[in-house]
């Protein structure tokens, strides 16, 4: 099972201001605890709000518990498998680059409706790989309906359409993904 990564002398308290630091994960300083195994570098995310993440070790894997979010942009630099995380905020919320590819199983991406409307959820860069399966675009509106004309997750150029694939997932934005492959969206 997992253990709660936390000096002996520490409390709950102190590890959750100081955020965590390991060989192979910063998250920043966040207000709720999260577990984490280093064994399978694996991290659970505890129900609570999550500043900005950077994962850049190879098959990383973060899952979450109902009601963890990240609300600062999460970049994920050498591949991970990310399940079950809400991304909320203002900017980009997820940035992919990096030769090894990223997975978003069950993920939700919320934006809010009316702010920098030129800016995609998620940004895939060029020579980067990512596939979302069973996810949720939406903005923070009833509706889900995204203001202004841009576009839910885009893929550089350079990338093939194949990169980056979307599968059986939902897009409430009305605004269509740039250079991916879609499978069964609604």
């Amino acid at each position: 099972m997992f253990r709660l990564l936390r000096p002996s002398k520490q409390t709950l308290t102190g590890l959750r201001n100081e955020g965590i630091v390991d060989g192979y994960h910063r998250l920043t300083v966040q207000k709720d605890s999260i577990r984490h195994s280093l064994k399978r570098n694996e991290t659970v995310l505890i129900d609570g709000d999550f500043k900005g993440h950077t994962s850049d070790s190879p098959h990383t894997e973060i899952k979450a518990v109902q009601g963890a979010q990240f609300s600062g942009l999460v970049k994920i630099t050498d591949g991970a498998t990310i399940e079950g995380v809400t991304f909320k905020g203002e900017d980009a919320l997820v940035e992919v680059t990096g030769t090894m590819p990223a997975m978003f199983r069950g993920c939700t991406f919320i934006r809010d409706a009316g702010t920098n409307l030129t800016t995609a959820f998620v940004t895939v860069a060029a020579g980067s790989k990512a596939t979302f399966l069973g996810c949720r675009f939406r903005s923070d509106e009833d509706t889900g309906v995204m203001q202004g004309a841009s576009n839910a997750v885009v893929s550089d150029a350079a990338n093939l359409a194949t990169d980056v694939t979307i599968v059986s997932g939902v897009n409430e934005t009305g605004w269509p993904h740039l250079n991916v492959t879609l499978f069964g969206e609604v």
